[in-house]
């Protein structure tokens, strides 16, 4: 059973194919890598007419669309370990000279 999502931007009459669907010589609507599918009936992305995809076999469910995969966290790279600062050497202490008294 292939089951895709109604295009209620069309008012419902035609539905959004979200992958490959393939036809049997018996005109049965199979998933892509099935043993039966002999010819490609739509491609990801495709819309056809709700009326003729139901009259296949196809089931239209008409929630709302399915919510796309969670995106994977982003690979953050360890930040390099900053290097010990050597020890600051003491300043020089200037001379200072009194003026006359």
């Amino acid at each position: 059973m292939i089951t895709v999502y109604e295009n209620k931007e069309a008012g419902g009459a035609r539905v959004k194919i979200h992958e490959r669907i393939y036809q049997t010589t018996d005109g049965e609507l199979v998933g892509a890598g099935h043993a039966d599918a002999a010819t490609l009936y739509a491609s990801a992305g495709k819309e056809v007419p709700r009326a003729e995809f139901e009259a296949l076999g196809g089931v239209v469910k008409s929630a709302a669309q399915p919510k796309a995969a969670p995106k994977p966290a982003p690979v953050t790279k360890p930040k390099p370990k900053a290097k010990p600062k050597a020890a600051a050497k003491p300043k020089a202490k200037r001379k200072t000279t009194k003026k006359g008294k």
